[in-house]
């Protein structure tokens, strides 16, 4: 009797972990959700204030996504979605750090990391976006991303403000001409 329930306590532990694991990831792209990510960026948040240590974030949109989607199909779109999110994650040393809020909306977690060192990262991601396009083979695509940087300010007490300036940030770079990081 007592193998039974230790093998059945395990597989309903196995089933709860499998259960959490579909209700905090991206079904396309396999990253962190939108409900997952704030979570992290809570988290970060928290140990950058307590550590006095540098949290900046990125609010990542493709570039004129409805317009992929209307030209090359929504299975073209999926396949850019999956290219991009392939792309930022390459350049994080956590798969958590990249989350898919949601469209063709990601944000970028960089924890420890100052405004300086977060806009070459992010102009990295940027170019590795751009590039994106020959490999996708897709007549006529062009690819681009605007983003927006903020990075944690002493008088921030709760990680909404710091995601509100990355969100500002990021519209500033659309009406700046898209494919740049503000």
């Amino acid at each position: 009797m007592a193998y039974t329930l230790t093998n059945r306590y395990g597989q309903l532990r196995a089933q709860r972990d499998a259960l959490r694991q579909l209700a905090d990831t991206d079904g396309l792209t396999g990253l962190p959700n939108r409900r997952a990510g704030l979570a992290r960026l809570d988290r970060c948040f928290d140990d950058a204030r307590r550590d006095g240590t540098p949290l900046s974030v990125g609010f990542v949109d493709v570039d004129l996504f409805k317009r992929i989607n209307d030209t090359h199909g929504h299975d073209a779109g999926d396949r850019v979605l999956v290219a991009v999110a392939d792309a930022l994650v390459a350049d994080v040393r956590s798969h958590d750090d990249i989350v898919r809020m949601g469209g063709e909306e990601f944000l970028v977690l960089l924890p420890g990391v100052d405004s300086a060192d977060a806009r070459a990262r992010l102009e990295g991601m940027r170019r590795r976006i751009a590039a994106l396009a020959p490999d996708l083979r897709m007549q006529g695509l062009q690819l681009t991303a605007s983003i927006g940087l903020a990075t944690r300010l002493a008088a921030d007490t709760e990680p909404v403000a710091l995601l509100r300036r990355a969100d500002d940030a990021m519209y500033r770079a659309k009406h700046a001409g898209r494919n740049q990081v503000a």
